[in-house]
């Protein structure tokens, strides 16, 4: 049941058919040209990217998987996956049988009630996770991946103990619980429809963290989730426990700090850098929040 080395697989030896597999087991490749056809899924699994990146296709939607990124994808979905690179694409995928799923789940469950609120399809025998690109160093379970994987990169032939599985198992059980909370925290009646306000709130999400030292418009950035402005102003701090303005308050604050650390820049300058109209607007917020002025904290 548990496959305690990395399978490894390179451009010269891609003959690895994990359908066939019933057991626990990890994948380490190494591959610059591949294109699978589409299969279902058997199991849970997650692609961890280390280098380059990697095309999937599940359920017919196209998804690009960049470094220290990480995909869930559910038992029963459709997966195929395109690699193509001059450069070697570095990934590992770690798979979970159903079986060892509900396992683990019903343990945890029982030794810990009401810690998990995951949807669970008896009829399937599988879990309905929430299946999307993930930041690794945004969660536990990212975390955990990524010294997983790392180890993996420097040693391929290490051997795991079982406990891998096992802890693997019970971060992706929280991480998901975590994700649930917040779709269940949109105002919505049917699990479609949150799920797919979650998916559109994320997008605005990263849109703000990528720019969030440029001018923003509430506005436009409601436009880039289509979502109408009032509504998203209202579900952004359903789930995330914070409106848009103080999100973005929040990264450009937490961006000054560490700019001001680093001694390089000016005060005013970094002022304009994390995207404030003036050095007064910036003193006076960082004061607001961190109860000592800019020049202070330096």
């Amino acid at each position: 049941m548990y496959k305690l080395q990395p399978y490894l697989i390179t451009q010269e030896n891609f003959t690895f058919d994990p359908i066939k597999r019933d057991e626990n087991f990890m994948v380490y490749s190494q591959l610059n040209f591949f294109e699978s056809t589409p299969k279902k899924n058997k199991g849970i699994t997650i692609k961890y990217v280390l280098s380059g990146k990697e095309k999937y296709f599940i359920n017919d939607k196209q998804i690009l998987l960049l470094p220290h990124q990480f995909l869930l994808i559910n038992n029963n979905s459709t997966l195929s996956l395109r690699v193509k690179s001059q450069k070697t694409t570095k990934s590992i995928s770690l798979s979970l049988t159903s079986e060892f799923m509900i396992d683990r789940y019903q343990n945890l469950t029982n030794a810990f009630q009401n810690l998990l609120n995951i949807p669970f399809n008896e009829t399937t025998q599988s879990f309905n996770f929430f299946e999307r690109v993930y930041d690794a160093h945004k969660s536990n379970l990212g975390l955990y991946l990524l010294q997983v994987c790392t180890l993996i990169e420097k040693q391929p032939n290490h051997t795991f103990n079982k406990n891998i599985y096992l802890q693997l198992a019970e971060n992706i059980f929280t991480n998901q619980n975590q994700e649930f909370k917040k779709v269940n925290a949109i105002e919505a009646k049917k699990a479609s429809t949150r799920e797919e306000l979650y998916r559109r709130l994320l997008t605005a999400k990263k849109h703000i963290e990528t720019n969030f030292d440029k001018k923003m418009e509430i506005e436009t950035i409601a436009r880039i989730a289509n979502i109408s402005t009032f509504h998203f102003f209202r579900t952004f701090k359903q789930v995330f426990g914070v409106s848009p303005h103080q999100y973005i308050l929040n990264l450009r604050l937490t961006k000054a700090k560490q700019l001001l650390k680093k001694r390089e820049t000016s005060i005013t300058t970094i002022a304009y850098q994390v995207g404030f109209a003036d050095i007064h607007a910036f003193s006076k917020a960082f004061k607001k929040n961190y109860a000592i002025s800019p020049s202070q904290f330096r």
